[in-house]
């Protein structure tokens, strides 16, 4: 049944290590591609390599155009090669064995498959082995969004509602498609027996007045994307999600304290912090 899938791998100059997670994903589906976002040399040599080797196709955007822009080219691809699914990836994501098989069974066997338009895995940190939240829920436990890494979507989806928001360029890509497919009918559900392996970013522990907390070490533009796009998150939907969005930008400026207090280039991450905040309010769209 995993005939009719493609695996779509989005990298940005990934370690090898990563580069090493293709050959578990590439043995999961008929047809795997990986989508380049402007890697240096020596990281995109070995991809290369990689690729051939695995038979996967590889596509060089030659520069970093967002995630959205990336996933949205992967799935294009897939639905040029005739694919019925995808299943996404993050570069530094690791599903163990059976793992498309579980989702794709999970969907095609629920009394409501023809409106699930994502199946959701349970998600493992793979340093620590610990459970580790990758999905929201409303209040009367449904599924209300889920992170995009180890997301099985039907190819029906895409033709009917369209791409990820590509001005969105990283952070909530997945949320803003969530619900704004969500608004439509569309349902989200989990297969608990699919497992994927998943990394944080670089969080580091500290201690300020006897209290613990970890801090995510997120790059400056990284900063910008979060305000500006969970500040737009607000404004979109808002009215039919108010306590999601809202939640999103208080763990967001939660998450900026942290970096103020324990994290290094703290003013300039503060900076592009206040820019995100105020092409949020004036709706810049400019990535």
């Amino acid at each position: 049944m995993n005939q009719s899938v493609c695996a779509v791998v989005v990298s940005f100059h990934p370690p090898q290590e990563d580069i090493a997670n293709l050959a578990f994903i590439r043995e999961q589906a008929q047809y795997a591609v990986v989508v380049d976002n402007g890697s240096d040399e020596i990281p995109l040599t070995n991809l290369r390599k990689t690729c051939r080797m695995l038979d996967i196709h590889l596509i060089e955007n030659g520069a970093n155009l967002g995630i959205a822009a990336a996933l949205n080219t992967g799935i294009r691809w897939a639905l040029s090669q005739g694919c019925k699914w995808v299943v996404l990836f993050d570069q530094d994501s690791k599903p163990l064995p059976g793992f498309v098989e579980k989702l794709l069974h999970a969907l095609v066997d629920h009394p409501q498959t023809q409106k699930i338009a994502i199946m959701a895995p349970s998600y493992v940190d793979a340093r620590s082995n610990a459970p580790v939240a990758g999905t929201v829920y409303t209040r009367a436990g449904e599924v209300l969004a889920v992170q995009s890494s180890g997301s099985l979507m039907p190819m029906a989806v895409f033709e009917k509602e369209g791409w990820f928001d590509e001005n969105f360029f990283i952070d909530c890509v997945d949320y803003e498609y969530c619900l704004r497919i969500r608004n439509h009918g569309w349902i989200f559900e989990e297969c608990k027996s699919a497992v994927l392996l998943h990394k944080a970013n670089s969080p580091t522990m500290h201690k300020v007045l006897g209290h613990k907390f970890y801090a995510a070490n997120f790059s400056p533009l990284r900063r910008y994307y979060r305000a500006r796009n969970f500040l737009w998150m607000l404004r979109r939907y808002g009215k039919t999600h108010l306590l999601f969005c809202l939640l999103l930008n208080l763990a967001n400026v939660n998450s900026m304290i942290k970096a103020i207090v324990a994290e290094d280039n703290r003013w300039e991450k503060l900076r592009s912090t206040f820019r995100g905040y105020v092409d949020g309010v004036w709706g810049n769209v400019s990535v």
